[in-house]
C-alpha cells in the first residue's frame, strides 16, 4: 500500500501525464525527471535504497490507471510489449538500480573481511569445461556462467557474443534505463573461447525465440530453479557460500572473477580495475575513490572469493599470461610497454 505522500504526489503526476502523447514526449520526460527529483529531496530519502519503493509503486500505478491510446505508448525492448511512454522515463538506469540495491555498509565490510576460500580451482575449471560440451541446457548454462561470469538473462536472452582471441570473447548486453545495448567489451574465458562460443550458440538454438518478447524476470522464473539445482549438483562440494546464502549459480560470478584475476590480470593492472572492466561495471570504472569502487564490486559479489597463497606471499595474478593463445585484454595492452620499461 502506497504511503500518503506518494498518493498525494500521484494526484498531481497522473493528471499531468494523462493528456500527453508522442508529440509531447519531451514534456513527459521532464515530468518524470521532476518527479524523481521530488522523491530525492524528501527528508526521509536519506539513502538511495529509499527510492526503490516509490519507483516500483508508481510504475505499477501508471500501468493500472493510464490507458494506452494510439499516441501515448512505446515498445519496451525488454518485453517487446507496448507500455505508456511515462514508463520509458520514470525508471532508474541499470547502474542506479545497482546502487539502490547495495547492501548495508556493515554487510559489505563483513564480506570483504571474510572472503571464501576456493581450495581446488583446477577442478572448478575442469567441471565448467566439461559442462560446455553437454547437450542438456541447464548444464550448458551452468558451464557458460562459471567460465564467463554472465548472468542467466544475459545467456538466454539479452547477451550478444563474438569471437576475440583464443581465451577471450567480445560481449554486449543492455546497460541503460532504456535497455540500449552496451558497446562490445572483452571478456576473458576460463577455457578456450571456441568452447564458449559453441555452447552459447547451442543454448540459443535450444531456446530459439522463447524469450524474445518477455521480461528478463520471466527468464529467471522459467529457468532459474533448474540451473540452481545443477549448480549444487556439480559445484556444491567445490564452492562455499556465505552463511544464509543459497544461490550457488549467482555466487559463481564471484568465482569467475577470482579465477579470471588469477589467470589473466596483468601485473601492472589493479585487481579492482580489472574486475570492473571484465564485468563492464560502469559505475565501478568511473568511481572517484578506491573505497567507492571496492564497495560497488563487493555488492555484486565480485570480491567474495580468494585462492590459497603461501604464508606471507603476495597474491598471484596473471599466471597464465604467456601461455599459447593467451593474450592480455586489448584495453590493457598499452600499459604493458610502460610497465616493462619501468622494470628495466
Amino acid at each position: 500500500m502506497a504511503t500518503k505522500w506518494l498518493e498525494q504526489s500521484w494526484e498531481t503526476l497522473i493528471p499531468s501525464l494523462e493528456p500527453l502523447g508522442k508529440e509531447q514526449e519531451e514534456q513527459i520526460r521532464l515530468l518524470c525527471e521532476a518527479e524523481k527529483e521530488r522523491w530525492r529531496q524528501r527528508p526521509g530519502m536519506q539513502v538511495d535504497s529509499s527510492l526503490k519503493k516509490p519507483m516500483t509503486e508508481t510504475r505499477n500505478y501508471i500501468r493500472e490507471v493510464l490507458l494506452l491510446r494510439e499516441d501515448n505508448w512505446w515498445v519496451n525492448p525488454k518485453s517487446g510489449k507496448k507500455e505508456h511512454l511515462a514508463l520509458k522515463y520514470l525508471n532508474f538506469s541499470t547502474e542506479e538500480w545497482m546502487r539502490i540495491n547495495l547492501p548495508a555498509a556493515e554487510r559489505l565490510q563483513e564480506r570483504l573481511d571474510q572472503p571464501l576460500l576456493l581450495v581446488d580451482a583446477s577442478a572448478i575449471v575442469a567441471c565448467g569445461e566439461s559442462l560446455l560440451q553437454r547437450d542438456t541446457w541447464p548444464e550448458l548454462v551452468l558451464g557458460l556462467g562459471v567460465t564467463t561470469g554472465r548472468t542467466l538473462a544475459e545467456l538466454l536472452k539479452t547477451g550478444r557474443i563474438r569471437p576475440k582471441t583464443g581465451y577471450s570473447v567480445l560481449f554486449a548486453g543492455p546497460q541503460t534505463v532504456y535497455e540500449q545495448m552496451s558497446a562490445f567489451f572483452e571478456v576473458p574465458t576460463l577455457v578456450r573461447a571456441q568452447l564458449v562460443l559453441d555452447a552459447f550458440s547451442r543454448i540459443r538454438q535450444i531456446f530459439g525465440m522463447q524469450f524474445a518478447f518477455v521480461e528478463r524476470r520471466e527468464v529467471g522464473r522459467q529457468c532459474g530453479q533448474a540451473v540452481r539445482q545443477a549448480a549444487y549438483r556439480y559445484f556444491g562440494n567445490l564452492v562455499p557460500l556465505h552463511p544464509g546464502e543459497q544461490d550457488l549459480y549467482k555466487a559463481l560470478r564471484g568465482v569467475y572473477g577470482c579465477l579470471a584475476v588469477r589467470y589473466y590480470c596483468p601485473s601492472w593492472v589493479d585487481e579492482q580495475q580489472y574486475l570492473a572492466t571484465i564485468t563492464n561495471h560502469r559505475r565501478a570504472l568511473e568511481a572517484t575513490s578506491d573505497e567507492e569502487r571496492l564497495a560497488l564490486l563487493a555488492a555484486v559479489s565480485s570480491l567474495d572469493y580468494i585462492l590459497p597463497e603461501a604464508a606471507g606471499a603476495v597474491r598471484k595474478k596473471g599466471i597464465r599470461l604467456g601461455e599459447p593463445d593467451v593474450e592480455v585484454l586489448e584495453v590493457f595492452r598499452e600499459g604493458a610497454s610502460g610497465a616493462e620499461e619501468q622494470v628495466c
